[in-house]
């Protein structure tokens, strides 16, 4: 995860480059970046939990995702009025938002161990 989160994080110098190509790979590399960040993300998902609990907790993973993705498109919309149609800010998030979630694991889960829940009985 450590490396996709490096490779995302060239994103910043996105709208700093003269050539559109160079953009485009950099832009290119940190969504090939995302991609691999994310599957290993649900990977630890699967790794960490039971697997009678790895549906529910990929799934409220999932939630949050996608109400942090509704909330960063109208920040991104907000931050691109304020800014005059300038991506500097919203790139440099991009590229940095992977180590910081990196560094927020690490921070509440120092070790890995997989989690035991409590037997319940039927």
């Amino acid at each position: 995860m450590l490396i996709c989160a490096l490779c995302a994080l060239p994103m910043i110098g996105a709208s700093h480059v003269s050539s559109v190509w160079l953009a485009a790979v950099l832009i290119g590399t940190a969504t090939a970046a995302h991609q691999g960040y994310s599957s290993n993300l649900y990977a630890l998902v699967s790794d960490a939990f039971p697997s009678n609990a790895v549906s529910t907790i990929a799934g409220m993973a999932g939630t949050c995702g996608y109400l942090g993705a509704m909330i960063m498109s109208a920040l991104i919309g907000y931050i691109l009025t304020w800014r005059h149609q300038s991506y500097d800010i919203v790139f440099t998030m991009v590229g940095l938002l992977y180590l910081v979630s990196i560094i927020a694991m690490h921070a509440i889960a120092p070790v890995f161990r997989a989690v035991e829940l409590p037997q319940t009985s039927p």
